[in-house]
């Protein structure tokens, strides 16, 4: 009878030890769910986010392009609806074009079947309020989305257009108004494909008037404690809330503890079994979430710290941002022109170049280095304990023409890398400033003629920095028609052309375009039209303060087809390559608005 009662008393606190174990165990692996569940969902709501703001600046940028086109035009009635019917055609979600000129009759082009909504919403009091806005200060203005009849619901942008006389007088054109139909705006951002996921979201904007919050689309559920990303789209504030739908703890972490607790239970050497299986269950999360942790600061393509790995051991090396106890020099480097190797080759090929590059980088400057690609083709680059002049010609050779390049079928393909470079000058500088540096000497090279490189001088800083981070491949691919760049020489030797150009004469590559037109302007034009082509670019570039032309003619294409197309150029200086023709050349446009 003593030996049961003492039995029974020694169990009492085994269960309790075991109850205790089992309940932090579970609570162990729902930490550590939670945590990377959330870790997901925020990644997943930045790509949302950025991918919205970056719509939105597309349809800025068409109404860009309407008024360069006005502009081009002498801003007729004509061709405003000409070429605000290109617009529409093109960006899917916007439905109609006002243009309000300070002293004539309202020209408005909708998209078939959204008239009489277009008209609707064109006149409500906000609407004109933001047109009159943009009026007086000549600067966008935009409308957010708000609910017009039948769930019609738009997002305005109102942009002030002015035109340049001859005489270099700048008159104001009007206010270019662009309708863009918010549920086709979020189409195009995908952001029905977060239900699809498994996930609850709520996207909304601060009102500047109420200061309430709008809710501008979400799911049928109500996200539980969101991720909540928020951005400014031109003076407002959105916000996107996303959740799991089954909330952050799974099912079956819920149900682990449950087990757990009916384990407790149960004899002791059951019990302490358990609890050993869950020790190595805690043990290998652990890991998993060890390993999540350094892939979130690795780049996957190229195998080198992402920005966020690249911040973090800069500012660890740097001693919290302050370099006064390392020395050594930054470099900032980018592949130039890097657009039109995923434009010409496939995204493939451009996967691979930059997997060379970082590879390139380690091998010229050594196993010591912090290597960064803070994104796209924008690395960074740390070499510790050497200053400006020892760097210098390591920094020189990785820069020479023919020092990179990738094979693809047998075919080296080369590219060319630019190089800003800055010193820590005696560890005077945080890393935050000595990026700033590295990324204004890298600026003075691409304004320079690129392929190149450059140190940090306090000189830099005067330059007019309006075009960092300005991309030609990017803007022409973001462009309708095609772009081509040329020297304004005898040759007239071609410098750049976007997809659209390779398209536009039915090309398959580069090379082919390359090879039937000589890479020559003048073998762009029909040999029957060469001649007056020529004679009119020169009559008007010489009668013209801002070199601008504009002339028709035919082509043929790699297939032999004959189109007819419209041509507007401008001739520019550049430091490089000297005089320079920019053309964007598109189909003839017929009286009936169809395309030649």
């Amino acid at each position: 009878m003593m030996n049961m009662k003492k039995s029974s008393i020694i169990s009492i606190p085994v269960l309790l030890v075991g109850l205790a174990v089992a309940c932090a165990i579970g609570l162990l692996i729902r930490s550590v769910a939670v945590e990377g569940a959330r870790a997901r969902a925020q990644a997943l709501d930045d790509v949302k986010v950025i991918w919205f703001e970056q719509v939105v600046d597309e349809y800025i940028g068409a109404a860009d392009v309407l008024g360069v086109a006005m502009q081009n035009s002498g801003g007729s009635a004509t061709s405003f609806y000409s070429y605000s019917d290109k617009l529409i055609s093109l960006y899917p979600s916007l439905n109609a074009v006002e243009l309000s000129p300070a002293a004539a009759d309202v020209l408005v082009s909708a998209r078939d079947g959204k008239a009489s909504r277009a008209e609707a919403e064109l006149g409500r009091p906000v609407v004109r309020i933001a047109k009159e806005r943009a009026r007086a200060t000549g600067e966008i203005s935009v409308v957010e989305p708000m609910l017009a009849g039948e769930d019609l619901r738009s997002f305005v942008i109102c942009k002030p257009l002015y035109f340049t006389r001859d005489n270099g007088a700048r008159e104001f054109l009007g206010v270019a108004t662009l309708l863009i139909g918010s549920d086709q705006l979020l189409g195009e951002v995908h952001f029905e494909a977060l239900e699809g996921m498994a996930y609850l979201y709520r996207l909304s904007y601060k009102d500047g008037v109420t200061g309430k919050q709008v809710l501008v689309a979400s799911t049928d559920g109500e996200p539980v404690d969101p991720i909540s990303v928020s951005t400014n789209v031109h003076g407002t504030a959105w916000t996107l809330d996303l959740a799991p739908a089954e909330g952050w703890m799974p099912l079956w972490v819920g149900a682990f503890i449950a087990l757990g607790l009916i384990a407790a239970s149960v004899a002791a050497a059951i019990l302490v079994a358990v609890w050993k299986a869950q020790r190595e269950r805690s043990a290998e999360l652990e890991s998993q979430a060890l390993q999540l942790e350094e892939d979130s600061r690795t780049d996957a393509l190229t195998g080198i710290l992402n920005r966020r790995g690249g911040d973090a051991r800069m500012e660890a090396l740097l001693g919290g941002g302050e370099g006064s106890a390392v020395s050594g020099v930054l470099m900032a480097l980018d592949i130039d022109n890097f657009k039109s190797f995923n434009d010409i080759y496939g995204h493939e090929v451009g996967d691979e170049v930059l997997r060379s590059l970082a590879s390139d980088m380690r091998a010229a400057f050594g196993p010591d280095g912090v290597y960064i690609r803070n994104g796209g083709d924008e690395f960074q680059a740390f070499v510790p304990d050497v200053d400006a002049a020892g760097a210098r010609p390591a920094i020189e050779a990785f820069t020479l023409p023919g020092r990179h390049g990738v094979v693809v079928d047998g075919r080296t393909i080369e590219y060319n890398v630019s190089v800003g470079y800055a010193p820590l000058a005696g560890g005077a500088v945080s890393f935050s400033e000595l990026c700033h540096r590295a990324d204004v000497a890298l600026y003075h090279v691409k304004q320079n003629g690129k392929g190149s490189f450059a140190q940090y001088d306090e000189a830099m800083e005067a330059q007019d920095r309006s075009g960092l981070g300005f991309n030609l491949a990017e803007f022409a691919d973001g462009m309708p028609g095609a772009l081509l760049v040329y020297k304004a020489n005898a040759e007239e030797e071609i410098l750049f052309g976007s997809r659209g150009l390779v398209e536009l004469f039915e090309c398959d590559s580069w090379e082919e375009f390359q090879r039937l037109t000589g890479s020559s302007f003048r073998n762009i034009v029909h040999p029957d039209d060469r001649e007056r082509v020529e004679a009119s670019i020169a009559r008007q570039i010489a009668s013209s303060d801002d070199k601008l032309d504009y002339v028709e003619y035919r082509i043929v294409t790699a297939k032999g087809n004959v189109r007819e197309v419209e041509d507007v150029g401008r001739l520019v200086r550049n430091s490089h390559y000297g005089e320079i023709f920019y053309v964007f050349i598109f189909d003839k446009v017929l009286g009936d608005g169809k395309r030649a």
